[in-house]
């Protein structure tokens, strides 16, 4: 690999590929340290300058993430940029509307899915996310909507299947969303713990078709909480 065979701006873009490759290879995680940029710049024959270029174009794709004084690590979503379906561009007036129905033709089938294969370390996740769920809710509500993306996250987690696992956190934007529509509703958090509850409890007992329909049924809740129809 040399620079006369590829230019200034093409070596960055190849070494960028390799690393997203090598990245893949050795299956790293969200957390996981890249090596170092003298390291990397030894690994592909190629200058420190070339590297971090390289490594800049990874973070423009929410690849990898600078630690100062630590190091590069590999994202918590690696890929998914904010914003990744351009709802900041969607109708306003119909967004919480639309996501809700996005996720009742999804996340039944992920629960579904979720019940037939959920491992042991799956369910004590999905147990401690709704542990966490009900202490925002007694303690510090700013942070209950987050604790809910991760119990649905969670779900999406028990299916091993990792496109599913990417799309649901985007679907679960309707969370954040819908807590400012339904905050002011009496016990609109405590019936969604409740539902949580009934869709773990169908997921570790494997019972698919009882965990779909508690996930249909959480939702539709949702979809109610918000004085929205469907």
């Amino acid at each position: 690999m040399s620079q006369i065979l590829f230019g200034t701006r093409e070596l960055p873009l190849l070494i960028s590929k390799k690393l997203k490759e090598m990245i893949v290879e050795k299956n790293l995680k969200p957390g996981d340290r890249l090596p170092s940029e003298g390291e990397l710049a030894v690994m592909f024959g190629v200058g420190r300058s070339t590297v971090r270029e390289a490594v800049k174009l990874l973070i423009a794709d929410n690849i990898v993430e600078i630690h100062r004084g630590r190091g590069t690590f590999i994202t918590e979503s690696p890929g998914l940029k904010n914003d990744p379906l351009g709802l900041h561009f969607a109708n306003p007036n119909k967004l919480l509307q639309n996501l809700l129905e996005s996720r009742l033709l999804i996340e039944p089938q992920i629960a579904r899915l979720a019940a037939q294969r959920a491992t042991s370390e799956n369910l004590y996740r999905l147990g401690q996310a709704i542990e966490e769920m009900e202490t925002a809710e007694r303690i510090n509500g700013l942070e209950y909507p987050s604790r809910d993306v991760d119990f649905h996250t969670a779900v999406a987690e028990c299916t091993q299947n990792d496109v599913l696992k990417r799309i649901l956190p985007l679907i679960c934007e309707s969370i954040r969303e819908g807590y400012l529509e339904t905050m002011n509703v009496p016990g609109t958090h405590q019936r969604a713990i409740a539902a949580h509850i009934r869709i773990f409890e169908a997921i570790r007992d494997k019972n698919p078709d009882v965990a779909a329909e508690e996930a249909r049924r959480h939702i539709l809740q949702a979809m109610d909480d918000s004085q929205l129809k469907y």
